[in-house]
């Protein structure tokens, strides 16, 4: 499946990919400040944003994906940093296209198994939003509050509320994200790709822990990794300009 993409700036080409409920737009403020060195390709995930649904589907199915997407680009070899949800796909693609990257990083995500309990949670508090008798945003914030109470969690999931005319849909396919869940949580990839490879891991988040890198070295031998100060799993939202001069400096 080719991607709907924002095609940013100039130079070596750098995929960003986003993370679950996410768009390519999170990856816009990064990308801007990145643009006279690298060209930042910011793919929309299949079921996610303006790019095509398709039903449950797995890493490799994504990682497909952005190989079908470098091709009508007609780029022959890349670098990949993608964030959560991103990152595993930017680690499925990196082993099952080891020719095609150049180098890897993945923000906040290891290659292991994650609960992922309260994102099915949250999808399932998306999907039983009744958009028939939504009249503004507001209402839709309104009726998240009393079980998401964070307000910068109900914004982020919001932003996939589309308005159409009189009445709202969703940007995301939320029964097929719901229904590959238990796939999303799980790594089930094998092989080895030894380019360089980046982990980003937020201060405060728990996302990766230290005995996270031994193991992801059995797929990534040259993987390093960098804490980014202050920042939660949302490393490029918490402190961009670290996580800018991280990826300069990796990538460049």
């Amino acid at each position: 499946m080719k991607l709907t993409v924002r095609d940013i700036g100039g130079g070596p080409s750098l995929f960003l990919l986003h993370g679950l409920f996410g768009s390519g737009d999170n990856w816009v403020f990064v990308a801007r400040r990145l643009e006279d060195r690298f060209r930042c390709i910011l793919p929309d995930l299949r079921n996610h944003g303006g790019s095509g649904w398709s039903g449950p589907f797995g890493y490799r199915d994504m990682a497909a994906d952005i190989l079908d997407t470098a091709d009508g680009l007609g780029l022959d070899r890349f670098h990949v940093l993608g964030h959560s949800l991103g990152a595993k796909t930017a680690m499925a693609l990196a082993l099952m296209a080891p020719g095609r990257v150049e180098r890897m990083g993945a923000a906040d995500m290891a290659p292991r198994h994650y609960d992922g309990s309260e994102l099915l949670r949250l999808a399932g508090l998306m999907m039983s939003l009744d958009l028939s008798r939504l009249r503004s945003r507001r209402e839709a914030d309104a009726a998240l509050a009393p079980e998401v109470p964070d307000p910068a969690i109900r914004g982020f999931l919001l932003k996939n509320l589309r308005e159409e005319g009189e009445g709202f849909s969703w940007k995301l396919n939320l029964q097929a994200l719901r229904d590959s869940f238990p796939g999303m949580a799980a790594w089930e990839e094998s092989g080895t790709f030894t380019g360089p490879v980046l982990f980003l891991r937020g201060e405060k988040s728990r996302y990766i822990r230290d005995e996270d890198l031994p193991e992801a070295r059995r797929f990534f031998p040259r993987a390093e990794m960098v804490t980014v100060p202050g920042a939660g799993h949302w490393v490029h939202a918490d402190n961009p300009q670290f996580v800018i001069h991280a990826v300069a400096r990796f990538f460049g």
